[in-house]
């Protein structure tokens, strides 16, 4: 008989949904709050609900690189990673 292992944390789509909405949150408040508060709307509570938003999208980073990682570790096709990676480089 095979011994059941539950296990416990966040699963790796939980962590890249928690990752896009952060990321979700940068981005808009790097556009859509930084416009208005160059407008002239808002004043200090703006400036203030725009630096917790900008704090909160930027946990996206370190969550995708993990997630990176991980994928990375337990790739059976390391090589073909390496080189999709060095042509996203060379691209950008």
């Amino acid at each position: 008989m095979e011994k059941v292992i539950a296990k416990s944390g966040i699963s790796g789509s939980t962590l890249k949904l928690i990752a896009i909405f952060t990321m979700l949150i940068d981005h808009i408040a790097a556009t859509v709050i930084l416009q208005m508060i160059n407008n002239g709307i808002g004043g200090q509570t703006l400036i203030d609900i725009y630096w917790v938003m900008r704090s909160i999208g930027r946990m996206a980073f370190p969550v995708f690189c993990f997630r990176l990682v991980e994928g990375f570790k337990y790739t059976h096709s390391r090589g073909k990673i390496c080189c999709e990676d060095v042509y996203i480089r060379a691209y950008l």
